[in-house]
């Protein structure tokens, strides 16, 4: 009796454990979710009706979503899902279908909601929004990452090749090295015998922290990402004329980096800083070139607009999405899943973008009014001095270069 007992408890035990999901079927789209649709939406979402400029009865249609430009669906989560808000009707402002008596029954949401858990996806007629790549940029992270140094990684590089570390440097080699790498300036003849002199085992990550400390590691770790930007401070084009007002986003890349400011908070502030109070950010839009001459032919005109689109675009996909997007401005790109329809649509979202001059609010307290005079005091003597540089550079090179100096020029075997 007892040998019944524990099996019996075990049986149990083993059904309350099992998973609650293994046995169910995964919700298609076509057999499960679409006759929803089609019995409760199509009448006001398909081919004879578009309100809200919404069409449920295909799979591109669903992607492309409203006029309201919410997508539909969040892959993978329904409570964030607008779709799935609507027919829940967590707001009954919201609430679709509108009438009470009309709302989907709890299984049908359930089957909904289900079906955006399991990754909303839709037939393959959904292909003219979507192109398939197996490369690896676009596929799942798997695994866990390797949390070890970078000593690690090479080294089971150099294994496999059979090879091993070069011997460490020296201690006048690896300040020079970091300062070089970090600052792209060289350290002092006092810095240098100072560092060798100190052997402390605190000696060399205390010097790491001083000269990440250093106002110069903005200024040099800047410079790679003012490339990728194509930052300039003049236009281009034949006429180059300088942009006064381009230090503001320089500087705020700079001070990005000397404050240790996280990518992901970068990038939001690239991306959307009008929205998050960081306008300067999204500078990096029109930083690249610029033709200020305008033709008065139309058709020129708007080549050059499209060539500005173009640079933004251009610029957004190498710098944040690591991707040649240009190549779809003319045709579906030939490597990456890019349709030629998609870039017109990024295009979109940068065609209220120009450029332009924005005044800079100023203060208009009495510290404010200070500062700016102490500003312009200090403009002004530091042209002062600019300009007596020059006079005596120009003096010294008129006397270096004086004509009667000069061998006469012969025309001789020319």
């Amino acid at each position: 009796m007892w040998r019944v007992r524990n099996l019996l408890g075990s049986l149990v035990f083993l059904f309350l454990a099992a998973d609650p999901c293994a046995g169910k079927r995964v919700v298609d789209f076509g057999e499960d979710v679409r006759p929803i649709l089609e019995s409760n939406c199509f009448s006001c979402h398909g081919s004879s009706k578009e309100k809200g400029g919404l069409r449920l009865d295909s799979p591109g249609s669903i992607l492309r979503g409203g006029d309201s430009g919410e997508p539909l669906f969040v892959v993978g989560k329904r409570e964030k899902s607008f779709l799935f808000k609507v027919i829940s009707r967590q707001d009954p402002d919201e609430a679709m279908p509108p009438r009470e008596k009309d709302a989907l029954s709890r299984d049908e949401i359930e089957i909904i909601g289900s079906w955006i858990d399991a990754g909303a996806k839709l037939p393959e007629s959904a292909g003219e929004s979507f192109l398939k790549t197996d490369h690896w940029s676009f596929q799942a992270v798997t695994g866990e990452h390797r949390r070890d140094s970078v000593d690690a990684y090479l080294g089971d590089a150099l294994r496999k090749k059979g090879l091993q570390f070069s011997a460490r440097a020296d201690r006048r080699t690896l300040i020079r090295r970091l300062y070089l790498v970090v600052l792209g300036l060289p350290p002092s003849l006092e810095e240098v015998e100072a560092f060798v002199a100190d052997e402390s085992p605190r000696a060399w990550p205390d010097l790491i922290e001083r000269v990440l400390a250093s106002p110069h590691y903005g200024e040099r770790m800047a410079r790679h990402w003012l490339d990728i930007v194509r930052f300039a401070e003049t236009n281009g084009f034949e006429t180059n004329r300088e942009r006064l007002t381009a230090y503001h986003f320089r500087d705020y890349v700079i001070e990005s980096f000397n404050e240790d400011k996280g990518y992901d908070q970068f990038v939001k502030e690239h991306l959307a800083g009008d929205m998050m109070g960081k306008t300067v950010a999204t500078g990096f839009l029109v930083a690249g070139p610029h033709d200020v001459v305008k033709s008065p032919d139309k058709a020129l005109t708007l080549m050059q607009r499209q060539d500005e689109l173009a640079d933004m675009i251009n610029t957004t996909g190498t710098a944040f999405l690591g991707m040649t997007i240009g190549c779809a401005r003319c045709h579906n790109h030939k490597f990456d899943p890019i349709r030629q329809k998609d870039y017109y649509a990024m295009q979109a979202v940068f065609a209220g973008v120009k450029f332009g001059e924005r005044e800079l609010p100023e203060r208009k307290d009495s510290r404010g009014r200070q500062e700016i005079s102490d500003l312009r005091k200090r403009i002004k003597g530091m042209e002062v001095e600019l300009e007596g540089l020059l006079s005596r550079g120009r003096a010294i090179s008129a006397s270096r270069h004086n004509d009667k100096s000069r061998p006469a020029i012969k025309a001789e075997g020319n």
